[in-house]
């Protein structure tokens, strides 16, 4: 079955702020909806959501093979629970990213129909994964430096350290719309305005007894 639309939204929404976050390091590497290949005979993979390795380099991939990538395994995932993977996220996939050493784990349910509560956190802890309290529906990430809030279908995404927002993709777009229309009606305003002093400036010329 194929995503919703606001899972793959929020598929893009976490690389970008993973990207966003982690724009000036050359070193790391972000994705999502991308094959990590996790064992080598036999071949076994898995597709997380939205994903983060440090030290690896940042250049395109067509799939992640862990073992080319010395032995460095996703840090942190994202998984958006769909009719499709409700069953898999919170427990295969969660084995899955447990035994090759994930070390923190989010899953969110934006319908809030699959999963009860619909966002939960889990990082590893000696080789296992612990669930970890989420207070009003916020987390911070240790490793991302991102706050995440809980928002209906929305995983927000805010600066850790200056609480700045991220805003997804699209509310970004349009909020540029937006500034770009407020500044072309300015412009416009703007060049009325002169228009109707340079008519008016020409008007008093034109008047008897002014000279010229």
């Amino acid at each position: 079955m194929t995503d919703k639309d606001i899972n793959r939204l929020l598929m893009e929404y976490a690389e970008f702020a993973m990207k966003w976050k982690f724009r000036d390091d050359p070193s790391v590497y972000v994705s999502a909806n991308l094959f990590v290949y996790y064992q080598q005979r036999p071949r076994k993979r898995v597709s997380p959501d939205g994903f983060i390795v440090r030290g690896v380099g940042n250049h395109l991939r067509d799939v992640y093979v862990i073992w080319e990538e010395g032995g460095r395994a996703p840090e942190v995932v994202f998984e958006f629970v769909a009719r499709a993977s409700y069953r898999m996220d919170p427990e295969v996939k969660k084995e899955i990213y447990e035994q090759i050493g994930v070390l923190e784990y989010y899953v969110f349910d934006p319908k809030a129909r699959y999963m009860r509560p619909p966002f939960r956190a889990f990082r590893l802890h000696g080789g296992r994964f612990e669930e970890v309290p989420i207070i009003d529906g916020e987390i911070t990430s240790p490793i991302l430096g991102l706050r995440m809030r809980a928002d209906g279908q929305w995983l927000r995404f805010h600066d850790g350290a200056s609480g700045e927002y991220i805003p997804p993709p699209i509310e970004a777009l349009e909020a540029a719309g937006r500034q770009l229309k407020a500044e072309g009606e300015r412009a416009r305003a703007e060049a009325e305005r002169a228009r109707a002093l340079e008519e008016e400036v020409e008007r008093l010329r034109r008047q008897p007894g002014k000279q010229r």
